[in-house]
């Protein structure tokens, strides 16, 4: 069960930097998500290990990328 938090914890850092547009910390990740239970270290590490599991490819292309980039084409 600490795995999937660990990874769970990790998982909500490595989203706020992909979406906010003032991602968490480690600092406060550590303090309130992980509740000073899981070491800066083990975020950190698991972290490298989940995107370098991704090949660090996080996002593909969907309809809305599509959609975004013909409204930009007929708009010039």
């Amino acid at each position: 069960m600490q795995e999937l938090h660990v990874i769970g914890v990790t998982c909500m850092f490595i989203a706020s930097k992909y979406e906010e547009i003032v991602p968490f910390s480690l600092q406060k990740v550590y303090e309130k998500i992980a509740h000073e239970k899981i070491p800066i270290k083990t975020i950190k590490k698991t972290e490298a290990e989940i995107l370098a599991a991704l090949d660090f490819n996080l996002t593909i292309p969907t309809v809305a990328t599509l959609s975004n980039l013909m409204v930009k084409y007929l708009e010039t």
